[in-house]
């Protein structure tokens, strides 16, 4: 995993007139027709998309799609191309550094030809962002609690997020949605967060098993994943994007995807609020004394509570403490409890592992 944000699918298109077809199955039309009458249903005269098998678990679709643009009625050639092209590289996602290959295996079907600079300068919809992370159970579930937090309230029917909870049926489903891909606009865009780790040993799990077998359970399971569609070339625009060719895509820096990201998490999401609530402790030191134990509660508890970082806990702890002497040795006390008898606990680690991923998006 390259803990960086990849293009897990997208459609590409391409000018008909650009590509030479080998396969003709690909132009048929496929229609209905009224047995008795022999009358053609207009409704229904469309084209088949096919899907061609790379292996067992993994292919590619190809249709033709009739286009209306500002210069007329274009035919075009339809590809949608997932991460599962890559096979063993699978989390990688499609990048630039692996695009020759996709092409070369699109390529070697020899159902359709066209240039890889004409590939390169396809136009694309439908384009699925995602990062993958990896989380102990714990910290998954608190962050699946931040997300449910944070979801900006509303009574409109549509909005707000949708949660997936594990089943007899689907023991691995574990996640939140907000928006159906189908449905999704650019005012309520399509946003998941889900337990793909949990989704491969169960609904892919025979790609899993063909191409990731190299990938321990264990490993597997702690993997999670965060994604979201650009619809099509107005969405892209809204989001700062002014080509939505492939290459423009493959091109874009880290900035600027996680720039998407954060558009699209505030069609959702408020800033979070951490309010302050000192409450019981689990956690205690008999190495301290009295007034230190109370610091060390007070610390503990705000990290439980607020899941927010360390240093701005304690700052929280002195900020109205009057004298800047008497501050900053507070601050440094609480520092030094900290170091000793915090750092590395359950908490303090699932707390760093919840901020890294929001802070990903500037989303604290």
């Amino acid at each position: 995993m390259t803990n960086a944000i990849s293009i897990d699918s997208l459609k590409l298109r391409i000018p008909l007139s650009l590509v030479q077809v080998k396969d003709p199955i690909i132009l048929d039309h496929v229609i209905e027709v009224n047995e008795r009458t022999g009358e053609i249903d207009p409704e229904t005269y469309k084209r088949k998309f096919k899907e061609y098998n790379l292996t067992e678990t993994s292919k590619v679709k190809l249709g033709i799609e009739t286009r209306t643009t500002a210069k007329g009625v274009e035919e075009c050639l339809m590809i949608y191309v997932n991460s599962k092209i890559l096979q063993d590289n699978y989390f990688n996602g499609i990048t630039f550094d692996n695009s020759r290959h996709i092409y070369d295996t699109i390529q070697g079907l020899n159902v359709v030809i066209f240039s890889y600079e004409v590939f390169m300068r396809s136009y694309c919809t439908d384009i699925d962002l995602k990062l993958d992370e990896t989380m102990s159970q714990d910290e998954w579930s608190e962050l699946l609690k931040e997300f449910q937090l944070a979801t900006l309230e509303t009574k409109e029917s549509g909005k707000g997020y949708k949660p997936y909870t594990p089943t007899k049926k689907e023991p691995y489903q574990n996640g939140i949605e907000y928006n159906k891909r189908a449905l999704a606009t650019p005012s309520r865009p399509f946003l998941k967060l889900y337990w793909k780790g949990g989704e491969l040993k169960s609904k892919s799990n025979e790609f899993r098993s063909e191409h990731l077998a190299h990938v321990t359970d264990h490993e597997l399971l702690q993997i999670v994943r965060i994604e979201t569609t650009i619809k099509d070339k107005r969405h892209a625009k809204l989001l700062g994007l002014e080509s939505t060719t492939f290459l423009s895509l493959l091109s874009l820096t880290e900035n600027t995807k996680e720039d998407i990201f954060r558009k699209i998490l505030s069609k959702h999401l408020k800033k979070p609020i951490r309010q302050i609530q000192i409450e019981g402790v689990k956690e205690t030191s008999g190495t301290l004394s009295p007034i230190e134990h109370v610091m060390y509660c007070s610390l503990v508890s705000l990290l439980e509570h607020t899941k927010d970082t360390p240093e701005n806990v304690i700052n929280a702890l002195i900020q109205t403490i009057p004298s800047k002497v008497s501050k900053s040795r507070k601050k440094s006390e609480l520092n030094l409890i900290y170091e000793r008898h915090v750092k590395g606990s359950k908490v303090d680690l699932r707390n760093a592992k919840i901020n890294s991923f929001f802070a990903k998006f500037g989303w604290t």
